[in-house]
C-alpha cells in the first residue's frame, strides 16, 4: 500500500510517494504550492494546477492571450491577444443548439432567451472557481458587471485571481453599478414631488437588484433563475468599498476612471457606452505578491 511522506521543511510542500518492497519500484515526487488542494498528478510525475489551466500562448488560434475579458456577456473584445469568458446557462447552449432547440420546443427554455446571439469566441469557463491562466501570463484584466453577481467570499477570491495571473505592472479594471449614483438618485426623487417619493424606494430596490447572500449557488432552482435571466447582485459597491477590495487582493495604485478613459489600450472596445450612466470604473495595477491570508 502506498505511503505519502510529507517534508514540512521548505515552503512548499514536497511530497514524496513511495511503492513498499515487493511492489513496482517506482517513485515519483509532487510539489503543492498554497493552492495545491487542486493539483493533480500526471502520468510523467508532473504537478498541473487546475486553476491555472492550460498555458495560455496554446489556444486554439495560436495568438498568445494577454488581456481576458471575465464574465464577458454577449459584449466581446475582439481585439488581437484578448479572451473572452462566461459562464452563463445561454453561453453554455450556445455550444449546443440542438440541446437548445429541444429545451425551446419542450418550452423550458422561452425562446426570447434562446434568441441571444452568443458569439462563437467566448470561451466558457466558471471564473469563479478561478481564472484558466499561469502565473504572472496576463497584461491586463477587464470585468464588468459580474462581481456584483458573485457572494462577497467568492469576489474576493477571484480578485485574488486576478492579480496572480497578472504580470507585475498588469492592469486590473472592475466595472460595477455604482451604489452612491443609485442613493443619490433616489434621495433626488424622494425629495421630489409626491408621486416620485412615493415610487423612490420601490426603484431604489428594483435598481440594486439585491438577492439573499445566503441564497443557493447551484441546484436547479439557481439555474432556472439564471437562464430565465433573472440572476440578481449578491453585492453593491460604492468606490470606497470597491477601492477597499482591490488593495486587500495586493493591487496597488488604485483609482476611480472615467467611461473610455484607463491604463488599459484600446477600452473603448470594452466599455459599454449604454451602461455608463450607472456604472463605477476602478483599475489597480499589480505590484507584487498578493497577500496569502
Amino acid at each position: 500500500m502506498r505511503r505519502l511522506l510529507p517534508d514540512m521543511h521548505s515552503e512548499k510542500l514536497s511530497i514524496r510517494v513511495t511503492t513498499p518492497v515487493g511492489q513496482r519500484d517506482t517513485q515519483r515526487d509532487m510539489r503543492l504550492t498554497r493552492r495545491g488542494s487542486r493539483a493533480k498528478l500526471t502520468d510523467e510525475g508532473e504537478v498541473r494546477n487546475k486553476n491555472s489551466g492550460e498555458d495560455p500562448s496554446a489556444r486554439g488560434s495560436g495568438t498568445m492571450v494577454t488581456g481576458a475579458n471575465i464574465g464577458c456577456g454577449t459584449s466581446v473584445c475582439e481585439l488581437s491577444g484578448w479572451e473572452n469568458i462566461d459562464n452563463s446557462p445561454t453561453a453554455k447552449l450556445s455550444k449546443h443548439p440542438l440541446v437548445k432547440r429541444l429545451l425551446v420546443a419542450s418550452g423550458v427554455l422561452p425562446a426570447s432567451v434562446a434568441s441571444v446571439p452568443w458569439p462563437r469566441s467566448v470561451r466558457v469557463h466558471d471564473a469563479a472557481k478561478g481564472l484558466p491562466y499561469s502565473d504572472s501570463s496576463l497584461l491586463h484584466v477587464y470585468t464588468s458587471h459580474f462581481l456584483e453577481h458573485l457572494p462577497p467570499k467568492v469576489a474576493r477570491y477571484l480578485l485574488l485571481e486576478c492579480h496572480r495571473v497578472l504580470v507585475v505592472g498588469g492592469i486590473l479594471r472592475v466595472v460595477v453599478p455604482d451604489l452612491l449614483a443609485l442613493c443619490q438618485e433616489y434621495l433626488a426623487a424622494a425629495a421630489g414631488d409626491d408621486k416620485g417619493a412615493r415610487l423612490a424606494a420601490d426603484q431604489l430596490i428594483v435598481r440594486t437588484a439585491l438577492r439573499s447572500v445566503d441564497a443557493g449557488g447551484s441546484g436547479w432552482l439557481n439555474l432556472l433563475r439564471r437562464v430565465w435571466g433573472r440572476d440578481g447582485h449578491y453585492w453593491m459597491y460604492d468606490e470606497h468599498s470597491l477601492s477597499a477590495r482591490l488593495e486587500e487582493a495586493g493591487f496597488r495604485n488604485v483609482t476611480r476612471r472615467r467611461f473610455g478613459e484607463s491604463a488599459i489600450p484600446h477600452v473603448e472596445c470594452l466599455d459599454v457606452p449604454a451602461r455608463a450612466a450607472e456604472s463605477l470604473y476602478v483599475e489597480g495595477q499589480k505590484s507584487g505578491p498578493a497577500p496569502t491570508s
